[in-house]
Protein backbone atom coordinates (compact mmCIF):
# COMPACT_ATOMS: atom_id res chain seq x y z
CA UNK A 1 0.00 0.00 0.00
CA UNK A 2 1.59 3.27 -1.14
CA UNK A 3 1.71 6.28 1.12
CA UNK A 4 -0.63 9.12 0.16
CA UNK A 5 0.99 12.21 -1.29
CA UNK A 6 2.29 14.33 1.57
CA UNK A 7 4.77 17.09 2.24
CA UNK A 8 5.99 19.22 5.08
CA UNK A 9 5.34 22.94 4.75
CA UNK A 10 7.56 23.38 7.79
CA UNK A 11 9.61 20.87 9.75
CA UNK A 12 11.89 21.44 12.68
CA UNK A 13 11.01 17.98 14.00
CA UNK A 14 9.03 15.24 12.21
CA UNK A 15 5.45 14.61 13.27
CA UNK A 16 5.63 11.67 15.72
CA UNK A 17 2.54 10.02 14.18
CA UNK A 18 3.37 10.67 10.52
CA UNK A 19 3.57 6.99 9.49
CA UNK A 20 0.42 6.03 11.37
CA UNK A 21 -1.53 8.93 9.85
CA UNK A 22 -0.33 8.04 6.36
CA UNK A 23 -1.28 4.38 6.91
CA UNK A 24 -4.81 5.36 7.99
CA UNK A 25 -5.28 7.59 4.95
CA UNK A 26 -3.84 4.91 2.64
CA UNK A 27 -6.13 2.23 4.11
CA UNK A 28 -9.19 4.36 3.29
CA UNK A 29 -7.88 5.68 -0.05
CA UNK A 30 -10.73 4.37 -2.20
CA UNK A 31 -13.46 5.74 0.05
CA UNK A 32 -11.60 9.04 0.49
CA UNK A 33 -11.41 9.50 -3.29
CA UNK A 34 -15.15 8.82 -3.54
CA UNK A 35 -15.80 11.48 -0.89
CA UNK A 36 -13.31 13.89 -2.45
CA UNK A 37 -14.87 13.59 -5.89
CA UNK A 38 -18.46 13.41 -4.64
CA UNK A 39 -20.65 16.34 -5.49
CA UNK A 40 -22.60 16.57 -2.24
CA UNK A 41 -19.96 15.40 0.23
CA UNK A 42 -18.33 17.48 2.95
CA UNK A 43 -15.27 17.44 5.18
CA UNK A 44 -17.47 15.99 7.92
CA UNK A 45 -17.81 12.87 5.77
CA UNK A 46 -14.03 12.49 5.81
CA UNK A 47 -13.97 13.07 9.58
CA UNK A 48 -16.66 10.42 10.10
CA UNK A 49 -14.76 7.91 7.96
CA UNK A 50 -11.44 8.43 9.80
CA UNK A 51 -12.70 9.23 13.30
CA UNK A 52 -12.40 5.79 14.92
CA UNK A 53 -8.91 5.21 13.48
CA UNK A 54 -7.73 8.63 14.67
CA UNK A 55 -9.30 8.08 18.09
CA UNK A 56 -7.44 4.77 18.22
CA UNK A 57 -4.21 6.78 17.96
CA UNK A 58 -5.28 8.97 20.90
CA UNK A 59 -6.93 11.89 19.10
CA UNK A 60 -10.06 13.58 20.39
CA UNK A 61 -12.64 14.76 17.86
CA UNK A 62 -14.22 18.24 17.56
CA UNK A 63 -12.22 19.79 20.38
CA UNK A 64 -12.65 23.30 21.79
CA UNK A 65 -11.18 25.12 24.75
CA UNK A 66 -14.14 23.83 26.80
CA UNK A 67 -12.77 20.29 26.57
CA UNK A 68 -9.09 21.27 26.70
CA UNK A 69 -8.41 24.55 28.52
CA UNK A 70 -5.85 26.77 26.78
CA UNK A 71 -6.21 24.91 23.49
CA UNK A 72 -7.70 28.11 22.09
CA UNK A 73 -8.69 31.46 23.54
CA UNK A 74 -11.64 31.15 25.92
CA UNK A 75 -13.87 33.34 23.76
CA UNK A 76 -12.73 31.76 20.48
CA UNK A 77 -15.28 30.08 18.24
CA UNK A 78 -12.56 27.86 16.74
CA UNK A 79 -12.72 24.09 17.00
CA UNK A 80 -10.00 21.62 16.12
CA UNK A 81 -11.26 18.69 14.05
CA UNK A 82 -8.86 16.35 15.88
CA UNK A 83 -6.39 16.96 18.69
CA UNK A 84 -3.88 14.65 20.38
CA UNK A 85 -3.17 16.24 23.76
CA UNK A 86 -0.22 14.03 24.73
CA UNK A 87 1.73 14.58 21.48
CA UNK A 88 0.25 18.06 20.89
CA UNK A 89 -0.88 17.32 17.34
CA UNK A 90 -3.75 19.25 15.79
CA UNK A 91 -5.35 17.88 12.63
CA UNK A 92 -7.78 19.73 10.37
CA UNK A 93 -9.74 18.08 7.57
CA UNK A 94 -10.84 19.97 4.46
CA UNK A 95 -12.85 18.88 1.47
CA UNK A 96 -14.54 21.78 -0.29
CA UNK A 97 -13.42 23.52 -3.43
CA UNK A 98 -12.78 26.76 -1.58
CA UNK A 99 -11.67 25.71 1.87
CA UNK A 100 -9.96 28.31 3.97
CA UNK A 101 -6.40 27.13 4.61
CA UNK A 102 -5.62 30.44 6.30
CA UNK A 103 -8.31 29.87 8.94
CA UNK A 104 -6.79 26.45 9.64
CA UNK A 105 -3.33 27.98 9.90
CA UNK A 106 -4.65 30.57 12.37
CA UNK A 107 -6.06 27.78 14.55
CA UNK A 108 -2.73 25.96 14.56
CA UNK A 109 -0.54 28.93 15.45
CA UNK A 110 -3.03 30.56 17.81
CA UNK A 111 -2.97 27.59 20.17
CA UNK A 112 -0.28 27.38 22.82
CA UNK A 113 -0.74 23.61 22.91
CA UNK A 114 -0.12 22.75 19.23
CA UNK A 115 3.38 21.60 18.34
CA UNK A 116 2.53 19.61 15.23
CA UNK A 117 -0.05 20.73 12.66
CA UNK A 118 -1.59 18.42 10.08
CA UNK A 119 -3.86 19.50 7.25
CA UNK A 120 -5.67 16.71 5.41
CA UNK A 121 -6.82 18.07 2.06
CA UNK A 122 -7.86 16.83 -1.38
CA UNK A 123 -4.85 15.88 -3.45
CA UNK A 124 -6.60 17.14 -6.54
CA UNK A 125 -9.96 18.35 -7.81
CA UNK A 126 -11.66 18.80 -11.13
CA UNK A 127 -11.80 22.37 -12.40
CA UNK A 128 -14.86 23.87 -14.05
CA UNK A 129 -13.30 22.91 -17.40
CA UNK A 130 -13.00 19.26 -16.35
CA UNK A 131 -9.22 19.30 -15.91
CA UNK A 132 -7.58 17.92 -12.78
CA UNK A 133 -5.83 20.52 -10.65
CA UNK A 134 -3.42 19.75 -7.82
CA UNK A 135 -4.89 21.18 -4.65
CA UNK A 136 -2.08 19.85 -2.48
CA UNK A 137 0.72 21.39 -4.54
CA UNK A 138 -0.94 24.79 -4.87
CA UNK A 139 -1.69 24.82 -1.12
CA UNK A 140 1.92 23.90 -0.31
CA UNK A 141 3.13 26.69 -2.60
CA UNK A 142 0.88 29.24 -0.89
CA UNK A 143 1.88 28.15 2.60
CA UNK A 144 5.60 28.21 1.79
CA UNK A 145 5.42 32.00 1.48
CA UNK A 146 4.74 32.65 5.18
CA UNK A 147 7.56 30.93 7.06
CA UNK A 148 7.56 33.28 10.07
CA UNK A 149 4.09 32.11 11.02
CA UNK A 150 5.46 28.68 11.87
CA UNK A 151 7.81 29.74 14.69
CA UNK A 152 5.52 28.28 17.36
CA UNK A 153 5.28 24.90 15.56
CA UNK A 154 7.63 21.96 15.32
CA UNK A 155 6.04 20.74 12.09
CA UNK A 156 3.27 21.39 9.60
CA UNK A 157 2.37 18.38 7.47
CA UNK A 158 0.05 18.35 4.45
CA UNK A 159 -1.52 15.02 3.51
CA UNK A 160 -3.47 14.65 0.29
CA UNK A 161 -6.34 12.25 -0.22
Amino acid sequence: MADPVHTYVFMEQANPLQQELLQIVAAEAEELVAIRDGRYTRSQDVEKLLRSAFEGLGFQHAVTSKQIPQLLATDSDFEMDFFHSTLQIALEVEKGKHFNVWRDLCKFVESELVDHAVLLIPYEKYSSTGRRESVLLSTADSLSNVCRLYYSLKSFLLIGY
